[in-house]
């Protein structure tokens, strides 16, 4: 307990003095307590009981809430603070959608988190930018891929932190 209250009011501190705040997008598909609704940071247990838990797949428009909800609160304790939003090109390892393959749920995943971005962008230009990392890896590089088809490659990192260079640093000397 007494950890978590230390962890908590640093992580306060870092979120408050932050000027430029980085969130990647990774995944749709969740997990919610089945008696609240409130989600599992992480995917649970497999040895928990399936009936305090329940699988969801968010849609765009409750991606597009939570993440407009993110926004307005981080700004209503830091108003001027900037936000790069980008997607994860990691593809999926499994899915809980029993009617789609892991491939096709991957890329139900990161074309909806790819719309929720740019919407993100849209209805927050003052203070919300997108980062082309999943576009850049998935066809900008000609080797993206680790051997393993999971890790992103070390020239496809390069380029995607030369391209957030461009974009959004203003010495452009490294």
């Amino acid at each position: 307990k007494k950890d978590h209250v230390k962890h908590t009011k640093a992580l306060r501190r870092a979120f408050d003095r932050c000027k430029v705040f980085v969130i990647t997008l990774g995944s749709t598909e969740a997990w919610q307590f089945a008696h609240s609704g409130d989600y599992l940071v992480l995917g649970p247990d497999p040895e928990i009981d399936g009936h305090l838990l329940h699988r969801k797949t968010l849609t765009l428009e409750e991606c597009n809430e939570d993440l407009s909800r993110f926004v307005e609160l981080y700004r209503k304790h830091v108003p001027n603070i900037k936000i790069i939003v980008t997607v994860s090109p990691v593809p999926l390892n499994k899915t809980h959608d029993p009617d789609l393959h892991v491939v096709s749920a991957t890329m139900k995943a990161k074309s909806t988190l790819v719309v929720a971005a740019h919407s993100l962008v849209e209805k927050y230009p003052d203070c919300v930018y997108y980062l082309p990392s999943f576009e850049t890896v998935m066809y900008g590089v000609r080797n993206p891929w680790q051997s393993d088809m999971r890790h992103v490659s070390n020239q496809a990192v390069r380029r995607v932190m030369k391209l957030f260079q461009i974009m959004f640093m203003e010495d452009q000397s490294e």
